[in-house]
C-alpha cells in the first residue's frame, strides 16, 4: 500500500490539507505517516498481545537493521538523514507503541498520561517539524505540544472505544468519567494553547 492510500485510507484531514504543501514537503509528510501508521496497524490488530509484540519486535529489527528491502523503513531510513531526526525520537515513539501491546492498558497518573502523549504523538510532532525544516528551538517544543494535544483529544473522543480494548488512559481524576473526560480536554486546550 502507498503512503496516499494510507492517508486516503486514515487521515483524509491530512491528505487534503496536503493539497496546501509543496509536493515535495507532502510526499516526505505521507513518508513519515507510512511509518507511523505501519506500528500504529500492528497495535490496532484483534489478535493476541503475543503476536502483536511479535510482529512489532520484528519490524524494530528491520529498523534497527535498517533494512533496505522495506520500503517504509528505507523512506523513515532516508528522511532521518535527510532533516537530521534523532534516532532518540524514534525509539520514544516505538516505546509508546510497545505500551499499548499489553493485554491491559492502564494510565494511573497525570504524568504518566502526558509520558504517554509524547511518546506516540508528541515525537511525529516533533519529526513533522523537522520535515518543515523548523530549527528554533521553541517552535520544536510547541510542535510536540500540539501532537500531545492532539493525542489528549484522541483519548477524550475516544474512551468507550478504547475501553473495548482494555485501554483504559483516562485515569481518574475523580469518579465522574464526565469530569474527568473534561479534564482531558482542559489539559487538550493548554496544549493547544501552547503549541
Amino acid at each position: 500500500m502507498t503512503s496516499k492510500n494510507y492517508l486516503t485510507i486514515y487521515a483524509k484531514s491530512f491528505y487534503w490539507s496536503g493539497f496546501f504543501l509543496p509536493k515535495n514537503i507532502y510526499l516526505k509528510c505521507s513518508k513519515l505517516y507510512d511509518f507511523c501508521r505501519t506500528m500504529d496497524n500492528i497495535a490496532d490488530q484483534n489478535i493476541s498481545s503475543e503476536e502483536r509484540e511479535k510482529q512489532l519486535k520484528l519490524f524494530k529489527k528491520k529498523f534497527e537493521e535498517k533494512n533496505q528491502d522495506d520500503l517504509v523503513i528505507k523512506n523513515m531510513w532516508d528522511l532521518m538523514n535527510e532533516f537530521n531526526i534523532s534516532k532518540i525520537i524514534v525509539d520514544d515513539l516505538f516505546d509508546g507503541i510497545e505500551s499499548d501491546l499489553k493485554n491491559e492498558v492502564r494510565i494511573k497518573s497525570e504524568k504518566e498520561l502526558f509520558v504517554y502523549c509524547y511518546r506516540v504523538a508528541g515525537t511525529v510532532g516533533l519529526m513533522m517539524a523537522k520535515i518543515f525544516n523548523i530549527k528554533n528551538k521553541d517552535s520544536l517544543i510547541r510542535a510536540v505540544d500540539l501532537g500531545i494535544a492532539m493525542q489528549l483529544t484522541n483519548i477524550a473522543r475516544d474512551v468507550v472505544e478504547d475501553e473495548k480494548k482494555n485501554r483504559i488512559y483516562l485515569f481518574s481524576y475523580t469518579e465522574d468519567t464526565l469530569v474527568n473526560i473534561k479534564k482531558i480536554i482542559y489539559e487538550a486546550d493548554n496544549f493547544y494553547n501552547s503549541s
